[in-house]
């Protein structure tokens, strides 16, 4: 099980890794968009020269803002100073592409700068067009590179060439089994079985001892969902209520207003949950992990029937943040070891 990120506007990020390799989280990861966050590979130099066993790495990177070439050497750099301790997660772009003006890129080209990103880690030349080269100083790391997305174009590919797949479309049997079998299906095209891809699932996740205040803390997560992807699959069948309708349709008008001030990104959480709160509590629970520590555990053992094993939880930028590690660290993470 992993976290990700931690907040980037709290001067003491270090003591919150260290406490979370504490606790026995396998991995921590780090956002990769530079208009949101501190620059990511100067966070996992500083973690990876403090920490002893937990697996680092940027979640989610993409092929546009990084050259892939310029990735490989990052991830290589992380993994030899960390000593083989470097994963990698890439998608097609989010904020760190849409905050600067650029489109997300095709998923043909995402597919391109794996193996572009793969070959040269493991030390081999790479043909760019013009030049055929490797990057001198690598003599080969196996990095585990997850391809992370929420379409069902970018969880194929991951199915058929990622070492792993996370998937970002909810945290119930309800939203999570449709791109579990959208993965597979890639794998199934490339011959793969099964065990040969880490099928991970990135959980918004909201908890506290009240579970009244869990649910509400997770409703700015929710929001992104049906702002962000309202023609797929997962969120078109669910039912909501004609204000929150007109709430997202307005939230799509005024994105970057919407993504300051209510999405997961807002700096000011309570703000952020308040202008949220017209959601329902059903969908906050379909989309997130909400509630009480033994609610979490209830839903994350209902997860595993459909074959799960790895979570990534991305704890909301709330006062109770601190506390919410506790709680995960302390009452869910027990249950799963």
């Amino acid at each position: 099980m992993g976290v990700y990120d931690t907040p980037d506007y709290l001067a003491d990020t270090l003591r919150f890794v260290k406490y979370i390799e504490e606790k026995g989280f396998d991995q921590v990861w780090v956002g990769d968009s530079q208009l949101i966050h501190r620059d990511a590979y100067t966070d996992l130099s500083r973690w990876a020269l403090n920490t002893n066993k937990i697996k680092l790495g940027p979640l989610v990177t993409n092929p546009i803002t990084r050259h892939p070439s310029v990735t490989a050497s990052a991830i290589c750099s992380i993994d030899e100073i960390s000593n083989g301790r470097a994963l990698l997660a890439i998608g097609t772009g989010e904020t760190a592409v849409r905050r600067v003006g650029i489109k997300t890129r095709p998923v043909a080209e995402l597919e391109s700068a794996v193996n572009v990103i793969r070959e040269l880690s493991l030390g081999h030349e790479v043909d760019f067009g013009t030049t055929k080269m490797g990057m001198r100083w690598n003599k080969g790391r196996k990095i585990p590179i997850y391809i992370t997305g929420s379409g069902p174009k970018v969880l194929e590919l991951a199915g058929k060439v990622g070492d792993g797949a996370i998937i970002n479309t909810g945290a119930s049997e309800d939203t999570v089994g449709f791109s579990i079998n959208v993965v597979e299906q890639g794998m199934k095209k490339s011959g793969r079985g099964s065990g040969e891809v880490d099928i991970a699932l990135f959980l918004f996740a909201s908890i506290a001892d009240d579970r009244r205040v869990g649910i509400e803390e997770a409703k700015p997560f929710a929001t992104w969902f049906f702002v962000n992807l309202p023609d797929h699959p997962v969120v078109v069948k669910q039912h909501i209520s004609s204000a929150a309708q007109k709430a997202f349709a307005e939230y799509r008008n005024q994105y970057y207003k919407y993504d300051e001030e209510v999405s997961h990104h807002a700096p000011k959480w309570d703000n952020a949950s308040a202008k949220a709160s017209f959601l329902d509590d059903d969908i906050v629970r379909k989309f997130t992990l909400a509630g009480t520590p033994k609610d979490a555990v209830r839903q994350i053992k209902d997860l595993e029937k459909l074959g799960v094993k790895s979570y990534i939880f991305r704890v909301g930028y709330s006062d109770n943040f601190e506390r919410q590690l506790e709680l995960i660290g302390e009452h869910i993470l027990p249950e799963f070891r």
